[in-house]
């Protein structure tokens, strides 16, 4: 699949406000350089692109250089005159269920982006059929209707089946052995039945020396405080470089899985928890 429409998942959007989808009109891989890119639009007016990574089934989108322009304006040229395309490996949507926009460029060239739209994106064609309607025997009505009440007991209640979730916020603030900048580390830990079955993991670097904040971001040096996994963005205005990442609690996971053992360590380590309202 090129393309598709996907939920736009960022820490920005909170409880309550109106779910926000893009078109994807394609994701590829340069074959030539090895990286990967995605060309999308939120209202089908104006084109965006950037890098793209991937992880489980979940993407993100990350600014690009300068350069990369032209190797996404080749892809788009090739997809609107429906030419071969031998030199991108096209990235299979179908799991992809949301995308997070770290940062992203907006595509200045022109471009009939309904064509874009209309070539790369697939309709749904529903296919009205009428049937003759036919009795039902009692019974049979019967074993529906009580089929609709346990569907319908289970979906109002559905910690019956998977449990209910209990979030904590914990937060820890520090000063940094290193860098002219204070440390403040916000980890989101989900429990599903008095496991844990998730831990976000955002962590600000405040700085305090404006001119050495210029250099820890032009000069690449915030790649040392950041793992290959993990996203990044920084803020201009408050000096800090803010680092996205998450424990695989899968794997090479060496802490307590409880709730309670899990949320003590964490408060003797000097973290304030707390219990996230719904």
């Amino acid at each position: 699949m090129i393309g598709k429409s996907v939920r736009i998942s960022d820490y920005k959007f909170t409880y309550g406000q109106e779910t926000v989808f893009i078109n994807v009109f394609g994701a590829f891989k340069n074959i030539k350089s090895g990286n990967k890119y995605i060309v999308y639009s939120y209202d089908n007016k104006k084109l965006y692109y950037g890098s793209f990574f991937i992880r489980d089934n979940a993407g993100t989108v990350m600014v690009s250089k300068d350069t990369d322009m032209d190797i996404i304006k080749a892809f788009i040229d090739d997809i609107l005159s429906e030419k071969k395309k031998e030199k991108y490996e096209i990235i299979n949507l179908d799991k992809i269920e949301s995308i997070q926009i770290i940062d992203e460029k907006v595509y200045e060239s022109s471009v009939d982006i309904d064509r874009l739209d209309e070539l790369t994106i697939p309709k749904n064609n529903v296919e009205v059929e009428e049937q003759q309607k036919k009795k039902i025997p009692f019974f049979i009505f019967g074993i529906i209707i009580l089929f609709i009440v346990i569907g319908l007991f289970f979906f109002i209640n559905p910690e019956v089946i998977k449990g209910k979730n209990v979030i904590y916020n914990c937060t820890k603030t520090s000063k940094h052995k290193e860098l002219p900048a204070s440390i403040k580390e916000d980890r989101v830990i989900t429990f599903n039945k008095n496991k844990v079955i998730n831990i976000d993991v955002s962590t600000d670097y405040v700085f305090t020396d404006k001119e050495y904040y210029v250099e820890f971001k032009d000069k690449g040096f915030f790649y040392k405080y950041m793992n290959e996994t993990d996203t990044y963005k920084f803020d201009d205005i408050s000096y800090t470089y803010r680092v996205f990442s998450k424990v695989d609690v899968e794997n090479n996971y060496f802490l307590p899985s409880g709730e309670e053992e899990l949320i003590t360590y964490f408060k003797n380590d000097g973290y304030n928890c707390k219990i996230k309202e719904e």
